[in-house]
């Protein structure tokens, strides 16, 4: 009987606790709604589809005439960490902004732009925006006779003075070969649009100078611009049918009509009767002629002009472009090469040299010249210079070290240094790809001696080479003993995946107190992409003294692989092990799709030192934001108690919540 009774009492609470929880959840809907602003009747529904860089993107509007009330991406193609960031960050600032003018998602331009597209069509359908300048149209019959209207007109009009205006498409290969298309609408006194109509170029790369670009022409007036940096290729494919198609259409014929005025003001070239035309020849990169012309005299050079080559564009190209203006405003050839294009730029220069050698130029200076002996007396000071710099060095040894560059070709560095100076750094020996590797050949030794440390930044687009020749003079350094004053520091090398789990292996030197160096050894990352966090995070790690700092946009899997080798050896090493009484403590949490994010929090009851995430499959460019940056944000915070990243929550929230319990097992605060 007593069970009986049991019974019963515990299905009545049963039964209690069902109807209380239905309860809450009816109640919970019933606040959420109250809470949710609501869509007035008169909103509607609206479904736009704008093209984006690979697919249509799809967007439903909800909108009427007094706001946007929900925006949703719908359908798309785009890639996921780019395109698919825009997709997931735009339509909620555009309802929190009640407007498309907000700036788009970095690397997803062409996304961003057809989000915005969408929804301002579906907002012309609704109301809330005016259908582009068709209304002004209209009103000018009526108000033609006020004064205003005609001026307005005449303020647009020069579309009158466009009625000759042409339009003509040019078509040039780009990066890989693709065709970038541009579409160029011009007379023979302005230039009133550019469009790039088609392209395949690098999003994020080749793309920013299909946005920019076009723009600044046609501010400029002219195709003769600076390129977009990063994007050299794209931007000189661009410039190149813009110049095509301006000479198509005669663009500044009617100012050349009007040069022969000017052409007298500029013929005191009466004086440059004397001077002398030149061609000279000079082998470029791969041996292909390179054609200078030269005019000149004994007294001015008037003009430099490479009239044939066959350089790479992008590259040698830009010696091409800017060396020969820049030998007749310094009238001298005798000025600083074009980065990256060093055998370029040297066989202009010595072209242009031998040519005003043949003219005599500079003679009739020379003439004047002779009383510079004492001359010898700045000779012998400078000898006394060199042998005090020299005698400074007595102490210093000469060590040489051999690595592999690009093609495993033999790097050979030979460094000048003892336990307190680097005294030089000469790459002796290298067969690096002139113009590519060649750069880091040129500028890093210098640099390295100016920084007194081989922790400098690579050279881009030199990433091998760049890191062949710091591992030399970081090998070279540690046999002499440069900075030994850290006696007690330790070399640690350590290997992790990286994108397409090829090995990135990474050496640190450091003692418990202090990070003295970090050298990327070897890495199979993508050029320009992982290479970039290759060629910035080592630098960054020792000025940060931790590994917890933020990654390089767009090379994420790279920038963690460094992050987490620094992590490991450092934890070897022992660094900041004055924290004697730290523990270390690895928690698991489940991520977006339930896969496993592994966070290792090092702290004791005072201090959070580390928190790093030492393993996760999160979605690149979403989820992958949030590893990147929480960890840094913890450490900063002294606290898992922060705002997650947005767009990111479930990966967030995935290592707040292994954090909190990592620290609660160390005991931190207690």
């Amino acid at each position: 009987m007593k069970n009986k009774k049991l019974d019963v009492v515990g299905i009545l609470c049963g039964l209690f606790l069902v109807v209380a929880l239905v309860a809450n959840i009816v109640l919970g809907n019933i606040n959420a709604e109250a809470n949710r602003p609501k869509i007035p009747d008169t909103a509607q529904t609206y479904e736009t589809t704008a093209r984006g860089i690979f697919s249509d993107v799809k967007v439903e509007t909800v909108a009427d005439a007094d706001g946007i009330y929900s925006v949703k991406v719908v359908e798309h193609g785009e890639t996921p960490e780019l395109g698919g960031v825009a997709a997931d960050e735009l339509p909620a600032k555009i309802v929190e902004a009640q407007s498309v003018e907000i700036d788009g998602v970095a690397g997803a331009t062409m996304t961003s732009n057809a989000i915005k597209a969408a929804v301002t069509e579906a907002l012309v359908q609704a109301g809330f925006l005016e259908a582009p300048a068709e209304e002004p149209v209209e009103e000018t019959p009526a108000e033609e006779p006020a004064a205003e209207a005609p001026v307005e007109e005449a303020a647009e009009e020069p579309a009158a003075a466009a009625e000759g205006a042409q339009t003509v498409t040019v078509t040039k290969p780009g990066v890989f070969g693709e065709d970038v298309v541009v579409d160029v609408v011009a007379d023979a006194d302005e230039i009133y649009s550019v469009t790039v109509v088609e392209n395949n170029e690098t999003q994020g790369i080749g793309s920013m100078a299909v946005d920019q670009l076009p723009a600044k022409i046609v501010e400029a007036q002219s195709a003769e611009i600076d390129g977009v940096a990063g994007a050299t290729m794209t931007s000189n494919a661009i410039k190149a049918a813009v110049t095509e198609a301006l000479e198509q259409i005669g663009f500044g014929t009617a100012v050349a009509a009007e040069a022969p005025a000017e052409e007298a003001a500029e013929e005191p070239a009466a004086a440059a009767e004397g001077a002398q035309t030149v061609t000279v020849t000079k082998p470029g990169v791969f041996g292909e002629d390179v054609v200078v012309e030269v005019v000149a005299d004994a007294g001015e050079i008037y003009s430099v002009t490479v009239v044939e080559n066959n350089e790479t564009m992008g590259i040698g190209s830009m010696a091409v472009d800017q060396l020969p203006a820049k030998i007749v405003e310094a009238q001298s050839a005798e000025i600083d090469g074009v980065a990256g294009a060093t055998m370029t730029s040297n066989a202009i220069k010595a072209a242009v040299t031998e040519a005003l050698e043949q003219i005599g130029f500079g003679t009739a200076v020379a003439a004047e010249a002779p009383a510079e002996e004492p001359v010898e007396e700045a000779t012998a000071e400078g000898a006394a210079a060199e042998e005090t710099a020299a005698a400074a060095a007595e102490g210093a040894q000469t060590v040489t070290v051999t690595k592999p560059g690009v093609f495993g070709e033999d790097v050979v560095v030979e460094v000048v240094a003892d336990a307190g100076e680097i005294y030089s750094v000469t790459v002796v020996k290298n067969n690096e790809t002139m113009g590519i590797g060649s750069m880091a050949v040129d500028q890093l030794p210098g640099k390295i001696v100016e920084a007194q440390s081989a922790d400098i930044d690579g050279v881009a687009g030199a990433t091998m080479t760049s890191n062949a020749i710091k591992a030399a003079v970081a090998e070279a350094l540690e046999q002499i003993g440069f900075g030994a004053a850290e006696e007690g520091a330790q070399t640690v090398t350590v290997t992790k995946p990286g994108v397409f789990g090829e090995d990135v292996v990474v050496e640190v030197v450091a003692d418990a107190d202090e990070i003295y160096s970090v050298a990327v050894l070897e890495n199979n990352e993508t050029m320009g992409i992982g290479s970039m966090a290759v060629d910035q995070l080592p630098a960054k790690i020792v000025e940060a003294q931790s590994a917890e700092i933020d990654g390089v946009a767009g090379a994420t899997m790279t920038s963690n692989a460094i992050k987490a080798a620094v992590a490991e050896a450092l934890e070897q090493i022992g660094f900041g092990a004055a924290e004697e009484g730290a523990q270390t403590v690895t928690v698991t949490k489940p991520g977006v799709f339930g896969e496993d994010v592994v966070v290792e929090v090092v702290a004791d009851a005072g201090e959070i030192y580390s928190v790093t995430v030492v393993k996760n499959n999160e979605t690149m460019g979403i989820g992958s934001m949030a590893v990147d940056q929480l960890p840094g944000k913890i450490v900063e915070a002294q606290s898992a108690d922060i705002d997650g990243i947005a767009g990111a929550t479930m990966t967030s929230n995935a290592i707040k919540a292994a954090v909190a319990e990592a620290l609660e097992q160390i005991g931190f605060g207690a």
